[in-house]
């Protein structure tokens, strides 16, 4: 089986991609800031990135970047960026410093990119996020502050995973990882509920816009409304 480095392992993705990868028979190998250049990889999935209200943060991880590039220099080892939807998503976001980093990261780095957008997950007890909150509003044991109504393409992080395996496998390229439905939050309330909630608006202001197909031999399973239907059930 392959072997696999992993950047941000232990981030939002990372920490569903690294057991997912363990548990069908790929080496998995966590890389840190303070990696060792001589880890025997076949690959090196990107997934880390820094926060993106933060310009500091976002100046140091192009450092980061530079010193992968000068790795993939001498070693040829192909690497899997991890894209941002928002370099397609209208003039506000574009024009970020950290849609600019990912920019740079898919022209320095090579191999492929894959750009996945709005991922949401099964992990609901920290709270963190739009889809716990809906749900433990669902469930009567809070009530949800409000919701927006810019558009997002939400994709299971179990399709999410699939699609970064599939990749390992498939030529180099562009792939967006996307279901193609598009919800805004109120959307979802609405929808889920039959009630609207205050509205609010979010930052930066943009819509989800396709541009690349989906990696070859990978199709997102996992609807939206059924999952959090679903997930709704569960005992709080």
């Amino acid at each position: 089986m392959t072997a696999v480095g992993v950047t941000g392992a232990s981030g939002h993705l990372g920490r569903f991609l690294v057991p997912y990868l363990w548990e069908r028979g790929h080496v998995v190998t966590p890389i840190g800031r303070t990696w060792d250049d001589g880890v025997d990889i076949d690959v090196l999935i990107h997934l880390a990135a820094p926060d993106h209200r933060d310009e500091d943060a976002i100046r140091d991880f192009a450092k980061f970047n530079e010193r992968i590039a000068r790795w993939q220099g001498y070693t040829g080892v192909p690497v899997i960026n991890t894209g941002t939807w928002w370099q397609y998503a209208g003039p506000e976001a574009e024009s970020l410093s950290y849609t600019a980093l990912k920019r740079d990261q898919m022209a320095t780095l090579h191999g492929s990119t894959l750009i996945p957008f709005s991922i949401y997950s099964d992990r609901l007890r920290d709270g963190r996020g739009f889809i716990p909150q809906l749900i433990a509003h669902m469930q009567g044991r809070t009530r949800l502050a409000g919701a927006s109504r810019q558009l997002r393409d939400w994709i299971h992080v179990a399709d999410v995973c699939a699609a970064y395996r599939a990749a390992l496998v498939a030529p180099a390229g562009v792939y967006e990882v996307s279901t193609g439905l598009q919800l805004s939050p109120m959307e979802l309330v609405v929808s889920l509920t039959g009630a609207k909630v205050d509205e609010y608006a979010e930052t930066p202001n943009c819509a989800p816009r396709y541009r690349h197909g989906h990696v070859p031999g990978w199709a997102p399973r996992v609807d939206i409304l059924h999952r959090v239907r679903q997930l709704s059930t569960r005992a709080a």
